[in-house]
């Protein structure tokens, strides 16, 4: 399902998704935070929280966590949610609008890949291959492989994103 949902993403790509992406950096600049919409930081916020928690797993050698993690992050929350509303975005009349959907959209894909890598290392490396920039190397000049894995603390916080859109989730 990742791999068939990053290629529907890609199809609608553009190429000035790619400078938007550093958004996600944790030194990014002050700037680029104010414009995320609230779907966006909820976004940013789990999969800083999945990225969190996998890292604990794997530390721990609990495999089994780790791909609960997964599956809940990318299944539960990035399928089933960021991508209908990027797709809303991405339809909307404001250029601008659309190329931080994907931006971010891009950039979680991104964090998935890196974090997924261990588990199902064939799907991410085809993914990585289609995302520009994805594992914070020139594109398409590494391999994930040699990525280094995905740090919480290297990632942008928004702690009262959760509180903020679960009320839209609940409406829906």
């Amino acid at each position: 399902r990742f791999l068939h949902t990053t290629r529907d993403q890609l199809g609608v790509s553009d190429a000035a998704v790619v400078n938007e992406r550093n958004l996600l950096r944790s030194n990014a600049p002050d700037d680029l935070r104010p414009g995320l919409t609230p779907e966006q930081k909820w976004i940013i916020e789990e999969a800083r929280l999945a990225t969190a928690a996998a890292r604990d797993a794997l530390d721990h050698f609990s495999f089994s966590e780790f791909a609960l993690v997964l599956h809940e992050f990318i299944w539960r929350k990035f399928c089933d949610w960021s991508i209908e509303f990027c797709k809303v975005r991405t339809q909307s009349s404001k250029h601008d609008e659309a190329l931080r959907a994907l931006a971010v959209n891009y950039s979680v894909m991104g964090i998935i890949v890196r974090l997924a890598h261990p588990l199902m290392p064939f799907v991410t490396e085809e993914v990585d291959e289609t995302i520009p920039g994805s594992a914070g190397v020139p594109w398409p000049a590494s391999s994930i492989m040699r990525v280094p894995f995905q740090r919480a603390e290297k990632l942008i916080a928004f702690p009262g994103a959760q509180a903020e859109f679960s009320p839209v989730m609940d409406l829906i």
